[in-house]
């Protein structure tokens, strides 16, 4: 006998729109960046560098990739419009293209935010580590100098990891509203504080950048640039597949400044406003740092020193500046101008912040996926309830920071798959492909839908809509992409039989990602099975928008 079809009714979400315009953009810049505007000097030295017309291989590249995410920005602003609810790319995706898609889409994608946040949190202590420099560059107290040698010991990253990860937990327990007011004034400030680095690195330049490299690491610029030769540093010419590559690898740069997005049921006031404004900030703030930012340090401060030492970091650290110390941007500046180093002490002191909040925001993101996962009864109802008290799922907020601490602890072992070449990479795919494919799809499959997006990509163009035309050019770019990124590489790895191939995928964290998809499927059936047999109607859920 066939089990009789129910009505499944839901009721709301619980949740409460509390995260206001300035909270959530700021919630996207931390997200994209976290201590990038230190780090991300260190990026350049793990691709193909060259300099044309005084702009660096990086910075072009990522300047190129930033035109590209314009339509990937619109078709969001357009999605979120028709269908403003907490969930992000897992909530479009099942209702637009495809229910198990877009349940693979969400289940990889927290799987890579909870490893790399538990592999930042691991390498946190190295953006310490450089604070301190900072700090003793401009005090001359060895105090910092000793602080920044424990730190970066194993003992003093794991201390560390530790303190952000109470941080990280304590949170679970205050209200949402408060959380997200602290979230936007404290990385606010922090940005500020960040800012301040502007004024030392204008007023130093090569030669006082030069004397000051040589004076406090004991080591002349010639001599590290001689070893990181030695030590396979190439700077070579201009070459469109080395280009490309660095284009590819912005996508991967960037992820996070959209973040605000998966948060669209708790967005406050004009939700559509609130969405654009947050992700257009996360997306800009990325730019400046990554296009700007990166390229007058790494020219105005001298293009061959700075790419050896961060060469010398990655590739061989033991004959790296200050024992292989992470290079810090602000530690630059002050070396620069040690007379200015107060200002670039306390823009260390920001970045460390937004760091901080990168693994705060990161963690509430995979909280509020695995909510709209509840709320469709793919995982068990008990995830969704919200707490009366902090207006946030509060067993999924504690389970979020539980897996973080999981994968830190993996990574003190050594085993955290983030650091697997290929894991995040791939774990990331469908998460940007797959927004290109509902553009496409939304006019045809949901005509409801797409009626309620804004009248801007509803135009037609030689009978197109707009939205598709943004889906087709974000899908090309993203193909693109993914065949310079993942395809070519593979297919140029010199593998050459089964065995080196199970060596090869298992080495890169291709078997990892396998894996995590199988369980992702088995749990996806099994659900739906479950749902069945308690005679919930599993296809009507997905062709309904989830309720507020």
């Amino acid at each position: 006998m066939t089990q009789e079809k129910t009505l499944f009714v839901r009721a709301a979400s619980g949740l409460v729109r509390e995260m206001s315009t300035l909270s959530s953009s700021v919630y996207n810049v931390a997200c994209a960046l976290g201590g990038s505007a230190g780090n991300q000097i260190a990026t350049p030295a793990v691709l193909p560098a060259f300099v044309i017309f005084g702009v660096t291989s990086y910075s072009l590249g990522m300047g190129i990739a930033t035109v590209a995410f314009i339509p990937f920005c619109l078709i969001y602003f357009a999605l979120v419009a028709c269908m403003p609810r907490t969930g992000g790319d897992y909530t479009f995706t099942t209702r637009i293209t495809s229910p198990i898609l877009g349940w693979i889409e969400a289940w990889t994608l927290v799987f890579a935010c909870l490893a790399l946040v538990g592999y930042v949190l691991w390498l946190s202590g190295l953006a310490v580590a450089s604070t301190f420099l900072t700090f003793w560059v401009t005090t001359g107290d060895q105090v910092w100098f000793a602080a920044s040698q424990l730190v970066v010991s194993k003992t003093g990253l794991v201390a560390i990891g530790l303190i952000i990860l109470v941080f990280i937990f304590a949170q679970n327990f205050i209200s949402s509203g408060t959380y997200y007011r602290i979230f936007g004034y404290v990385g606010l400030v922090s940005a500020v504080l960040t800012c301040l680095m502007i004024v030392p690195l204008f007023a130093g330049d090569a030669a006082s950048y030069a004397s000051g490299f040589e004076r406090f690491t004991g080591m002349s610029p010639s001599s590290v640039i001689a070893l990181a030769q030695e030590n396979g540093m190439m700077i070579g010419t201009f070459e469109w597949m080395s280009l490309i590559t660095i284009v590819s690898m912005a996508v991967f740069t960037y992820i996070g400044f959209q973040y605000s997005i998966y948060l669209a049921g708790e967005l406050k006031g004009n939700v559509k406003r609130n969405a654009m404004i947050s992700v257009f900030v996360g997306l800009l703030a990325a730019a400046l740092v990554n296009v700007v930012l990166v390229n007058v340090v790494l020219v105005r401060y001298g293009y061959e020193l700075n790419m050896a030492w961060s060469s010398l970091f990655w590739f061989a650290p033991q004959s790296a500046p200050f024992g292989g110390a992470q290079p810090w941007m602000m530690l630059m500046t002050a070396m620069a101008r040690p007379d200015l180093g107060i200002l670039s002490s306390l823009a260390s002191v920001g970045t460390l912040i937004l760091l901080v909040l990168l693994g705060s925001g990161w963690t509430v993101l995979v909280s509020r996926i695995i909510f709209a996962w509840s709320m469709d009864r793919v995982v068990p109802k008990w995830f969704a309830e919200v707490n009366a008290r902090t207006n946030s799922p509060l067993r999924l907020m504690v389970l979020s920071s539980v897996g973080v601490f999981v994968y830190f602890i993996l990574a003190l072992f050594g085993a955290n798959p983030s650091s697997l070449f290929w894991y995040i990479i791939l774990l990331a795919a469908p998460s940007v492909i797959m927004p290109g494919f509902n553009a496409i799809l939304l006019p045809k499959r949901r005509p409801d839908l797409y009626e309620l997006a804004p009248s801007s990509v509803r135009r037609t163009i030689l009978g197109v809509p707009a939205i598709s035309i943004l889906g087709a050019i974000w899908l090309i770019f993203i193909v693109v992409v993914y065949g310079v990124a993942f395809v070519w590489p593979v297919m140029n790895a010199g593998v050459s039989s089964a065995a080196e191939w199970v060596v090869y995928s298992t080495s890169t964290g291709i078997v990892h990602v396998i894996v995590i998809a199988i369980v992702g499927i088995a749990i996806w059936v099994a659900s739906r099975e479950y749902n069945k047999r308690k005679g919930i109607d599993v296809d009507a859920i997905f062709r309904t928008v989830p309720p507020e």
